[in-house]
């Protein structure tokens, strides 16, 4: 019941009391309507530039405002000079063990040269202790400061994350038209402060508008979905215009028409709700009552 509004309850009633009367002249009555997307805010601030009027056509993809960036600017620089500091901890990490390894380097050539000393008796057993003393102690310098990496990397891959996050807010900013189709309602102005989520404008597709009606189970076998229709709708000096239409959608699940309306057959109480595509060339406005014969 919440698809559909009272109105479009109220005219189908009316015609099936014409029908009564022997007055038919359609087989539902219904109300145009139309596919609607709300395109809301993905980002919080001012809203510096908002460049949409209602009545407007606007392509998919169509940039038609700025969320304020400041605030995102100054914490991506804050993000990329805390890395950089990280980046420069790292290369005085490489550094160091470049000094380690060096040092390692000449301690193995003079533990070399002492092993072929010893061969002789022209070294000590003490100077050999000694040089694997220092070799053992380099090689822990050099662990330590490896260890050191893994941490060190973490925080960079951790800053590298919340960049992206950052890029993505700020492409969040930039208000991208969700598709093609007129904006129907604008909810906002230029420079108003906005929340995430709140909503800017409604978008519809005009071209491709649609009717929704009503018919009695009675008439469920009189139409199918495909089924050509004629769309009827009203004229300067009470005559009619037409258009051809195709039947979309019937519900397969009855609905009961207000309570506060009555009918002789309890049976029309039961309504099935049906939709009808058409194409638009400007003559249909949304909410506009049409007649349909199948």
């Amino acid at each position: 019941m919440s698809r559909f509004n009272v109105y479009t309850y109220l005219v189908f009633l009316v015609s099936l009391m014409a029908c009564q009367d022997g007055e038919r002249l359609s087989d539902a009555y219904g109300t145009i309507e139309t596919d609607e997307v709300m395109v809301a805010a993905q980002a919080s601030g001012v809203l510096e530039k908002f460049d949409i009027q209602e009545g407007m056509i606007l392509k998919e993809g169509q940039s038609v405002g700025l969320i304020d960036t400041l605030s995102l600017h100054i914490q991506k620089m804050e993000l990329q000079a805390q890395r950089e500091a990280l980046r420069a901890q790292s290369g005085q990490l490489y550094a160091q063990i470049g000094i380690y390894e060096s040092q390692k380097k000449n301690l193995l050539r003079e533990q070399k040269r002492i092993e072929k000393l010893l061969e002789v008796d022209a070294a000590t057993s003490k100077q050999k202790d000694d040089i694997e003393g220092q070799i053992l102690v380099v090689e822990n310098q050099i662990k330590h400061v490896e260890s050191n990496k893994p941490a060190l990397f973490a925080q960079i891959r951790a800053l590298d994350a919340k960049e992206q996050l950052l890029d993505d807010q700020l492409r969040k900013s930039h208000i991208l038209n969700a598709r093609e189709g007129t904006v129907l309602t604008k909810y906002v102005e230029e420079k108003e402060l906005v929340n995430f989520g709140k909503p800017l404008y409604k978008l519809g597709d005009l071209e491709n508008v649609y009717a929704w009606a009503y018919i009695s189970g009675k008439q469920l076998h009189e139409i199918t979905i495909g089924q050509k229709v004629n769309v009827l709708y009203d004229l300067d000096g009470g005559d009619m215009g037409q258009q051809i239409g195709e039947v979309t959608f019937i519900s397969s699940k009855s609905e009961f028409t207000p309570k506060t309306i009555q009918t002789k057959d309890e049976r029309v109480d039961l309504v099935y709700a049906i939709k009808v595509r058409l194409k638009n060339d400007g003559l249909f406005k949304i909410g506009m009552p049409v007649e349909i014969r199948f």
